[in-house]
């Protein structure tokens, strides 16, 4: 063999293997097959998309790839890079030793340099650097971000990093790679446009090929003895690549061909009208975006797996991700899905399942992606924070062993939208995300929930998903006009992404007729409309009555909740809920508190309560009693009241609660369900503080006031929710100011100044975005972990408490009591609670437990942003509940905090003074 094969590209054996460093040539081979081996799928669903936006055949298409893919490391020719391990540096083909060479480099940049001043000799022929550089960025900045431009223009730089022998050496391999590989040697011009959105696919497809590749389960360490040619070390490579993509779980169970509702919904289950519609369309040719819109609990969610198992079935795609606004709508989601994925797949397969969020460890998934640890490396170079000299393995085991991060690889996943999310903002390895994403039906729950900066990501995600090839089901009961349009013209804009005039004008036809519910289709044969016959045994007239007083509201829940009915009482904010439960307790009544400022311990168990209480299944002596619940009870939660209260929210939130109230046929002492909204009066003589003056704190949850006049003044005046005829026109009559009452002009000028807001909101994110049309090139942004990438935007930011006790000389999480056998890693997570910041923001530990946390943070084996967790030391003062202390110090002003927790309540703070600390002591 030749000279290149005396360089490294792997020397962190496992123990007691042989030989302990990997040829580099090979490693790159490794990768190379890997990559062919995905393209290669039964299905050849990613062949296809790329030799379609290449204009390319399969076959050339395949082979160019691969040949670019086995250049992921050219950047390790370098005699920089392999002065990192001194004891396997190539002094034969360098003439110098190691001991003198700095080791500070990033080998993604030096390779994309290398190509970029021997393009010529890397290049196949007839291809513009200007189109070329695309691919190349994805393939060499393989490390979460593309390569950087820090002196790729200068050639004496390239020469101090590679040296001479080492330019000479990596031409040389990839001279043999493009021969061994059989790449095309001459083509024509690419589309550019095209080019830019296939290099960020192309990215992930070059990461995942790289840790698969790099995983010695697979692709053990050998010698370039064992060899006689680099062909031969190629077979052998291709034949480990198609067991470990194998084994991995990357190949997609196939779908029931012939499903049913009945495998769905359940034998003898009548479908109802939008079920029937999702079984029986015609499909569009290509991939397509469905808007499904009709009211809660009419089987929105069946009727969209049926629509995905079709499209699955139909246009080789791989899986479903549904995404959700929330942790308890994804929970919720997930036990659906447990209850019925085995029927969706074909028989005798095993299917792959999983739950994708920030707290998902209490779940257990069916069978989550299986991807085995390698050996564990560390860092080429100890003394360096560069990601490059992170080793793939390492990156592989803390990236894939993250069920967040795999679940995009598994055949069905529900989770939050934030996880989707994070594959199109700066956020490392994101493309991976996108590169699992791309084939998946998408489908997005309760699409009207999301403010105006996640409206412009979601927006942002489907042209992404459209350009790849991907269809979309969006999912709502209330979605305003106008919202449908921006992400209709979303997903157009990556159906045809050269063509936007061409999209435009098609989105000018969109039928904005009332009838509902209703189906809007978009693909490239175009956009059409189908109104869809409502359900009649759900068709009612809900009476709604407006009250004016807090005091009112509880009194009339209370009383309710006393003769034996189950009531709900929705309050906007957490500090609300707190509040009224206490009243209630005053009044005689023990209510269910459910919020988001429990401990998720026992915010899952709360869940779990919720619905199994208030759901369809719920028993009649185990319904009697009163929830108040802030947001997290209006969506996906099949729940069912006979009386519900709600806080004055907008229009399209108010009909989702109200879905919530008699939603299940069953026996009643009431003659008719009423809706109670408290509201300040809405009458046209209002100053700006309209709504503050009765709701301090929801006024900063809901800013458009004038959206909440209007829903109150159309409320007030129909007395009534018509369902479903009446839905379209009710949420359009509070959002359109054209079609809805006259505003008052303070509530109008308050509203003016939120869309000013909502427009700077919508700014940063579509700077925080990727921009398909920039190409996956270093644009110079600050690329960041998963866990600090905003996928949200609040002006009130948050930090994460630990709670935990002293017991036996150590610190014991909080959720230890509820869970004992539980992993302690998984406990610390289970104990945390989010705040807002302006409450806590520091620590204040007593004295005598100073040497006690910090041993806790050094032996316990939290991450970097762990660290960053505010530990609080609870001890307790009654059964279940427990006070500790906390810290804030915002602007000049310092105090100590009280922090209490009842597993009944959940998380509330008190300010106390500085003495107190003292006496705490």
């Amino acid at each position: 063999m030749t000279q290149v094969n005396e360089f490294w590209g792997k020397a962190q054996p496992v123990d007691g293997q042989s030989p302990d460093w990997h040829p580099l040539p090979f490693h790159c081979l490794d990768v190379a097959a890997v990559a062919k081996t995905i393209l290669q799928l039964h299905d050849a669903s990613f062949l296809s998309y790329f030799s379609r936006s290449l204009s390319l055949s399969p076959s050339t298409t395949c082979s160019l790839l691969t040949y670019l893919v086995a250049l992921h490391d050219l950047g390790k020719f370098a005699r920089q890079f392999q002065a990192k391990v001194p004891a396997h540096f190539p002094q034969s083909v360098f003439h110098q030793d190691a001991s003198n060479i700095s080791t500070s480099y990033d080998h993604a940049t030096g390779g994309f340099a290398l190509f970029s001043h021997e393009r010529e000799e890397l290049s196949p022929k007839g291809v513009r650097w200007r189109d070329w550089k695309y691919l190349v960025s994805s393939t060499t900045g393989h490390h979460g971000r593309p390569p950087q431009y820090v002196a790729v223009d200068s050639r004496s730089q390239l020469l101090s990093w590679f040296g001479k022998p080492g330019i000479e050496s990596a031409t040389e391999f990839a001279h043999l790679a493009a021969t061994t590989i059989g790449s095309p040697t001459d083509l024509k011009d690419f589309d550019t446009t095209y080019v830019r959105a296939v290099s960020f696919l192309l990215s992930g497809l070059t990461v995942l090929s790289d840790w698969l590749g790099s995983n010695t389960t697979w692709f053990q360490y050998r010698s370039s003895d064992d060899f006689s040619n680099l062909n031969e070390y190629w077979n052998y490579a291709q034949h480990q690549a198609k067991i470990a993509v194998r084994q991995a779980g990357i190949e997609p169970t196939p779908i029931l061909a012939d499903l049913t509702y009945e495998d769905l919904i359940g034998v003898n289950a009548e479908p109802t009208p939008m079920q029937r519609w999702a079984r029986d369309s015609l499909l569009p040719k290509g991939p397509s975006l469905f808007i499904v819109e009709d009211e809660t609990g009419s089987g929105k969610t069946e009727a969209a797996l049926m629509l995905a198992c079709r499209l699955i079935n139909a246009h080789n795609e791989h899986g479903i991700y549904i995404a959700l606004p929330t942790m308890a709508t994804a929970n919720a989601m997930f036990d659906r899905l447990m209850r019925s994925h085995r029927n969706i797949y074909a028989r005798h397969h095993s299917p792959s399942i999983t739950l994708v969020h920030g707290a998902r460890e209490i779940y257990q998934a069916f069978r989550d992606v299986e991807i085995p640890r390698s050996n564990t490396e560390s860092s080429y170079d100890a003394s360096s924070d560069d990601e490059s000299d992170r080793t793939a393995t390492t990156n592989c085991s803390e990236w894939l062993n993250d069920e967040n991060r795999r679940a995009f690889f598994a055949d069905l996943g529900a989770g939050t939208i934030d996880q989707a999310l994070l594959s199109i903002l700066h956020s490392r390895f994101h493309s991976l995300r996108m590169f699992g994403l791309s084939r998946k039906i998408l489908i997005l729950d309760e699409i009207h929930a999301y403010d105006a900066y996640m409206k412009v990501e979601i927006e942002q995600l489907l042209q992404f998903h459209a350009a790849f090839g991907g269809s979309a089901i969006l999912l709502s009961a209330t979605l305003p006009v106008d919202i449908k349009n921006k992400l209709i013209a979303a997903y157009a804009r990556g159906t045809e992404l050269d063509k936007t005039a061409t999209q435009r004008a098609r989105l000018q036809e969109l039928n904005t007729a009332t009838e509902y519910p209703s189906v809007t289709v978009y693909s490239k044969e175009g956009l059409s409309f189908e109104g869809i016959e409502p359900r009649t045994d759900v068709s009612r007239s809900l009476p709604v009555r407006l009250v004016h007083s807090t005091n009112e509201a509880l009194n009339y829940a209370v009383l309710n909740a006393k003769k034996g009915r189950a009531v709900i009482y929705i309050r906007n904010t957490v500090d609300d809920v707190i509040r009224t439960s206490l009243a209630a307790q005053r009044c005689g009544v023990q209510p269910t508190v459910f919020h988001a400022r429990f401990i998720l311990a026992d915010r899952f168990d709360l869940e779990r309560e919720v619905v199994s209480r208030w759901g369809k299944t719920g028993k009649s002596a185990d319904r009697e009693g009163l929830l108040i619940a802030t947001q997290v009870v209006e969506q996906s939660l099949d729940l069912d009241f006979d009386v519900m209260v709600t806080d004055l929210a907008p229009m399209d939130l108010i009909v989702q609660r109200a879905g919530r109230l008699w939603r299940h046929e069953r026996q009643r002492e009431l003659k008719s369900p009423e809706l109670l909204v408290v509201t300040p009066k809405p009458i046209q003589s209002v100053n700006g503080n309209w709504y503050e003056e009765m709701f301090p704190t929801g006024a900063y949850v809901y800013r458009k006031h004038g959206v909440l006049w209007r829903t109150a003044f159309v409320l007030d005046r129909l007395r009534e929710i018509k369902s479903p005829q009446g839905l379209r026109n009710l949420v359009e009559s509070a959002y359109s100011m054209e079609k809805g009452p006259a505003t008052p002009q303070s509530l109008e000028n308050r509203d003016l100044e939120e869309e000013g807001r909502e427009g700077a909101d919508q700014s940063i994110a579509k700077m925080m975005s990727m921009n398909i049309s920039d190409g996956y090139l270093d644009d110079g942004d600050v690329w960041q972990s998963d866990e600090r990438v905003r996928t949200r935007i609040d002006d009130v930011r948050r930090r994460t408490l630990r709670l935990c006790y002293q017991e036996n000389g150590a610190l014991i999480p909080l959720a230890k009591r509820k869970f004992p056998d539980e992993s302690n890693d998984v406990l610390w997570r289970l104990s945390e609670v989010n705040i807002n910041e302006r409450t806590v923001n520091a620590e204040e530990i007593p004295g005598p437990f100073d040497s006690l946390a910090q041993k806790t943070r050094n032996q316990s084996g939290w991450g970097k942003f762990d660290q960053q967790k505010i530990l609080v030391i609870m001890t307790q003062d009654a059964e279940n509940n427990w006070e500790g202390l906390a810290k804030s110090d915002v602007g000049e002003s310092e105090s100590i905090v009280r922090v209490r927790y009842s597993n009944a309540r959940g998380l509330t703070t008190e300010n106390t003074s500085i003495e107190d600390r003292k006496n705490r002591c």
